[in-house]
């Protein structure tokens, strides 16, 4: 019989458990929740859904066909796979009790991100588990869903040449949001070397949290533009990479991509010049939350090492420090 690994999602809202049955569901094709990835895995049994909410937890139990609890420490089953999808605020407090809650440490440590609200307590979490043979993950979705991965490695070895600048559209906080486009530029661009945000920040979301403009220069990338937009109006996470050969668009909140490329010019004259006839296709970003999950029981098979680690997160929070001047 197929090895299965016992998973449990730790709060259950709308990324733990419960979207709209429209948009994530058991009949859906979308998988927009942690429950939907590990409902769907085949090497997952989904043996409960804790909330402090116990009515909530029920809702989600129903939904997803497993218990509802009020307390992790209630479950009986052994568990291997541990997601904390309960607000930032108490990722801290609820990852280092995990263990002497359980009783035991699990195998792998799900975090939403961006991991904590402060990095002096993503460094505690971290140090909670070096010592202990549990994994973490954190759920930067970009880093799991396989086209971003695939374009990353096509950047990596020059097939659409050098990279030149890349521009980025968020909205709804620098850490809160925009916490994925740090990321984003810390996994396709290499090491950060300096940057800087300027101009009027935007509060749309939370007043400790604005909106900003900014500037980075990394490794691979000498030109990087985050640029804020107003979350109260719309939202939006729109990606442009610039090469000497393309132009790479990561559209719709990254469902879709659109790749141009330079080819001669037929009208004016036989030069280079960009061809706005885009290679237009989707990406997984819609599935991405199945391919966290399919990592975690990857690191569990020993096949691979987590794609988005606590040190990840860790660099984030960094980054963020730099560019208000607090590092």
């Amino acid at each position: 019989m197929e090895n299965k690994y016992n998973a449990v999602v730790a709060g259950a809202g709308s990324i733990g458990a419960l979207k709209p049955d429209e948009f994530d569901s058991p009949k859906s094709k979308n998988i927009l929740t942690l429950a939907h990835a590990f409902h769907n895995h085949p090497k997952i049994n989904l043996v409960g859904i804790v909330d402090v909410d116990f009515e909530k937890a029920m809702l989600a139990g129903d939904k997803w066909g497993t218990i509802a609890y009020e307390d992790i420490k209630f479950i009986p089953q052994n568990i291997d796979i541990v997601t904390v999808a309960i607000p930032t605020e108490r990722h801290l407090s609820y990852c280092l009790n995990l263990p002497e809650e359980l009783g035991y440490d699990p195998k792998i440590l799900i975090i939403e991100k961006p991991a904590t609200n402060f990095i002096e307590h993503a460094e505690l979490i971290q140090e909670k588990y070096k010592n202990k043979n549990t994994q973490i993950l954190v759920d930067y979705i970009r880093r799991y869903e396989p086209i971003h991965c695939m374009i990353r490695e096509e950047l990596k070895n020059g097939s659409f040449g050098n990279i030149l600048s890349c521009r980025i559209l968020y909205t709804r906080g620098l850490m809160h949001e925009g916490c994925h486009a740090i990321d984003f530029c810390n996994n396709f661009f290499g090491e950060y070397q300096t940057g800087l945000i300027n101009g009027q920040p935007i509060i749309d979301f939370r007043e400790e949290d604005p909106t900003y403009s900014g500037f980075m220069i990394y490794e691979n990338c000498p030109n990087v533009v985050i640029l804020p937009c107003d979350g109260r109006k719309y939202s939006i996470f729109d990606i442009e990479i610039v090469t000497d050969k393309a132009i790479i668009r990561f559209i719709d909140h990254g469902l879709r991509v659109r790749v141009f490329k330079s080819e001669p010019e037929k009208t004016y004259g036989n030069y280079p010049s960009m061809n706005y006839t885009p290679w237009d296709f989707p990406t997984e970003l819609d599935a991405a939350l199945y391919y966290l999950v399919n990592n975690a029981v990857e690191v569990l098979e020993k096949e691979k090492k987590p794609l988005c680690g606590i040190e990840d997160a860790i660099k984030v929070h960094k980054i963020y420090g730099y560019l208000r001047g607090e590092e």
